[in-house]
């Protein structure tokens, strides 16, 4: 699976390469990414040589989602994939960017609470209380800890990605949405991805009915995907998209984009409303994201401060009894 980074810069530049006319097949020759990437665009390239359209070849290769294959079959039957391309580059440059921002933000707060576990014992140190060895071994602990928080969290995410059955995946999906906060924002980072996609797809030109299933797809949380479930059924029904999202409890409140989107299908111009839905749900999530970013580090330091001063001010480094005379 590639990361946002990866796909930022596959896309941007396939964009300059389709635009600057130079083919397909020879195109992808050209990527310079990742080598540990190179032996699939190696594949993707052979098989687009043999006649294989980029789309097939990118997806059967594992380089290419359903959501991104799709974009670029209607990209190839139109003639000429560069639009498709760069909005892909410009979709994953936003959403790399904003992982790195929140990360960023996130690494001072998660050092300085390693070291208000590292800070704590150094007075009983050089109070003779504690030997060095045993100060090594604390300082082993904390760091081997905080790697294995780190990898586990990691492999949880990983254990429970989409691939995984559904079972599993709806008690993690649950228990994600029901965390304050970070339930929150989960969801609106999932229909908004939801937007993104069907933005993309309809713009592109691939019908309603096949672009609907790929952009539930594209939202990474079981119980809201089964939330959208009814909206496709009414679509098959023959009632409007306007109708069908009313049929979801994720959108049946919704005034603003149940109202957007009537406007489009009336105008003929759905897919210019929906790419302003999804523009509008994207600057929502950017706003909350942060205000998150802005507020959790400011926790931290405080909890982390509490934690310090707690511990200086009761260990035994700080109040040493002095020797009685006599």
């Amino acid at each position: 699976m590639l990361t946002f980074q990866l796909r930022a810069t596959l896309f941007t530049q396939l964009a300059t390469l389709s635009g600057a006319g130079i083919a397909p097949a020879q195109a992808w020759g050209m990527l310079r990414i990742q080598r540990r990437v190179d032996p699939l665009l190696a594949q993707v390239k052979r098989a687009v040589a043999r006649g294989e359209s980029i789309a097939k070849a990118g997806q059967r290769a594992g380089v290419l989602t359903p959501l991104e294959a799709a974009l670029i079959a209607a990209g190839e039957n139109s003639g000429d994939p560069t639009p498709v391309f760069r909005k892909l580059g410009d979709y994953y440059t936003r959403r790399d960017t904003e992982w790195r921002q929140i990360r960023s933000r996130m690494m001072s707060p998660a050092l300085l609470a390693v070291a208000s576990l590292l800070i704590p014992p150094i007075p009983r140190l050089f109070a003779g209380t504690l030997t060095g060895a045993a100060y090594f071994t604390h300082i082993l602990t904390v760091t081997g800890g905080a790697a294995a928080l780190m990898l586990g969290g990691r492999w949880l995410w990983q254990r429970f990605d989409r691939s995984k059955p559904a079972p599993e995946r709806l008690v993690w999906d649950r228990l994600i949405l029901s965390l304050p906060v970070i339930g929150g924002l989960h969801r609106r980072r999932c229909l908004a991805d939801f937007w993104s996609a069907m933005a993309m797809l309809e713009e592109a030109g691939v019908p309603l009915f096949e672009a609907f299933p790929m952009a539930v797809n594209v939202v990474n949380n079981g119980v809201l995907q089964q939330a959208l479930a009814p909206v496709l059924r009414a679509l098959h029904a023959g009632q409007t998209f306007t109708a069908a999202l009313r049929t979801s409890s994720l959108f049946s409140g919704d005034h603003v984009i149940l109202g957007m989107i009537h406007c489009g299908e009336s105008a003929g111009r759905l897919a210019e409303h929906l790419q302003r839905v999804a523009s509008a749900e994207q600057t929502a999530l950017s706003d909350a994201q942060r205000r998150l970013a802005d507020w959790l580090p400011r926790v931290v330091y405080a909890l982390v401060a509490a934690w310090v001063f707690f511990q200086l001010t009761t260990g035994p480094g700080i109040h040493q009894r002095l020797p009685e005379v006599g």
